[in-house]
């Protein structure tokens, strides 16, 4: 089972020299990482023989209380590069490829993912496979790792204090918030919280895609850079999302290309907006959050952290492990996605689905219709790992459908109830972990896939 979990990394991929040279480069240049480092790194966790020499003859001078900062030690570090690596340049690539880390705890976990994915390929090919007791033992101890936390995640009340206190006298420390661009959403709520698993969830059909779209774009346009998965929708189908919302064309003529001149030039004139570069998209297919943290990682590494990622959506991902039921294996994404996210800098969006069980429309109360908790899918364990959950209602969705079977009084009824609340949009806010609850009410046009206040 183990191995299965594993089986989605890259393929063939079980180590990585670069995460190695960063971690080394950041001991060398980095004595407030040093403790984190050695309290949970272990030497057999480096694929290159001579990156684990490197590593103990620093871990020992740490342990001695010997060893500082690279360029200060100069003589000491020329007997490790010049004598026992035989490479006077390599202190220098080090450094190097410690230059762009944005966050040394994600290449660490790396280090950890590679280490234990080699381990298991010798478990699984290696002399002793046929020994059901020696390979259950090996596999459990592995499987402990992979979830232990790779950092010291101790601390006293009193550092705890201080360090939140230093944090809040910075100004742009203190917003620990993503605004969604919905006024009364970010007014309640605050916006989407960094550091925290927000779940989305409507109907099929009913707009939590074009939502989570145009939170995508709000967000950009305000500076934040934004990581999208789109596992339901391909390149055309965003794009012609992303131009209907912004150049204000019916998104079923972006689908059959029957255009105006003028239209054309609108979309010619978006294409040069720079602020765009801020979101990337990624629509794999069977998708899993392991891929979804490789990814991040990879984001990281090339663009720094970001500010908002967003998954579209929950139900369509599979797990690699067996579960018993559908309702444990959307647990145990969502709480993988919950500690992926968990002590980031960024907020997560995740997009779900209601259950397949539409209440029946009483004209006279719509409210009727209103998503609770116990409608999420599958809703157990996605209630408990989410910090924030919120609905998308739309009444004149559960009206429309309703019409289809009525005549006479009813169906003008059911008309006039659709007239009073088309394009209306609430989103309802059941669990806030760290806030408030409530309604927060804007518009919704599908048809040119926005979401918006006016």
């Amino acid at each position: 089972l183990l191995h299965n979990k594993w089986r989605n990394m890259s393929e063939n991929k079980i180590y990585d020299v670069e995460c190695e040279q960063v971690i080394l480069g950041v001991l060398l240049v980095s004595p407030n990482y040093q403790k984190k480092i050695f309290n949970s790194v272990d030497k057999e966790w480096f694929y290159e023989p001579v990156h684990t020499q490197i590593y103990e003859w620093i871990n020992d001078r740490y342990k001695n209380n010997s060893l500082v900062k690279y360029h200060v030690l100069n003589r000491e570090f020329d007997i490790l590069f010049n004598s026992i690596i035989k490479n006077p340049d390599y202190g220098t690539t080090l450094l190097n490829a410690a230059a762009g880390c944005v966050d040394v705890e994600d290449y660490v976990k790396e280090l950890r993912d590679l280490y234990v994915k080699r381990e298991i390929k010798k478990v699984v090919e290696g002399k002793d496979r046929n020994n059901i007791n020696k390979v259950f033992e090996r596999l459990t101890t592995l499987n402990e790792l992979s979830k232990k936390a790779t950092v010291n995640t101790l601390f006293d009340a009193e550092g705890g204090v201080n360090r939140r206190i230093a944090d809040l006298k910075i100004p742009d420390k203190s917003d620990r918030f993503i605004k969604t661009g919905i006024f009364e959403f970010d007014e309640k709520f605050g916006g989407l919280s960094k550091g925290q698993l927000s779940i989305l969830a409507a109907n099929a059909s009913a707009g939590k895609s074009t939502a989570g779209l145009q939170f995508a774009l709000n967000c950009a346009k305000a500076g934040k850079k934004v990581l999208f998965f789109s596992l339901e929708m391909g390149e055309s189908e965003i794009m012609n999302k992303i131009l209907a919302n912004l150049c204000n064309i019916n998104s079923f003529k972006l689908t059959t290309g029957n255009l105006h001149t003028a239209e054309l030039q609108d979309i010619e004139e978006l294409g040069k907006q720079d602020w765009l570069r801020r979101i990337t998209f990624d629509y794999t297919t069977n998708i899993n959050q392991v891929v979804i943290d490789n990814q991040i990682k990879n984001f990281k590494r090339k663009c720094g952290s970001p500010d908002l990622v967003i998954i579209d959506h929950l139900h369509i991902m599979r797990d690699a492990r067996t579960h018993y039921n559908r309702n444990e294996e959307l647990g145990n994404i969502t709480m993988d996605l919950k500690n992926i996210v968990k002590e980031s800098e960024f907020a997560m969006l995740l997009l779900a689905q209601l259950s397949r069980k539409d209440k029946k429309l009483v004209a006279e109360n719509i409210n009727n219709n209103r998503p609770e908790l116990t409608d999420l899918r599958e809703s157990g364990n996605i209630e408990q790992n989410g910090d924030l959950i919120t609905f998308l209602f739309r009444p004149d969705y559960y009206t429309e459908k309703a019409m289809q079977g009525l005549t006479g009084y009813e169906l003008e009824r059911a008309k006039a109830v659709y007239e009073q609340t088309k394009n209306m949009l609430w989103f309802l806010t059941k669990k806030n972990r760290n806030g408030s609850t409530g309604d927060a009410k804007t518009n919704c046009y599908l048809e040119y896939s926005r979401v918006c206040d006016n």
